[in-house]
């Protein structure tokens, strides 16, 4: 399994140059499996999204509905179907 965690990132004006808002050692658990990925915002920002057309949802979403792709396919193995 592949842990995902998300790393706040602050744009400051040019697509291309982002701050970094906290120290990667405080977002990262060390496990092998695990993917970093960046949000946009500091620690309250980048949990709220201002519709689906926003960048952070999106990549919040599709890590979400990959997860539960990935539990509806176990169950259907579990259950012999």
């Amino acid at each position: 399994m592949i842990i995902r965690l998300f790393m706040s990132f602050r744009n400051v004006g040019c697509s291309f140059y982002f701050v970094q808002i906290v120290e990667p050692f405080s977002c990262i658990i060390g496990d092998a499996s695990e993917l970093v990925q960046t949000l946009d915002g500091n620690h309250r920002s980048m949990c709220k999204y201002g519709g689906t057309d926003d960048d952070n949802y999106n990549k919040v979403y599709q890590v979400v509905s990959g997860y539960v792709q990935a539990i509806e396919v176990e169950i259907c193995v579990r259950s012999g179907e």
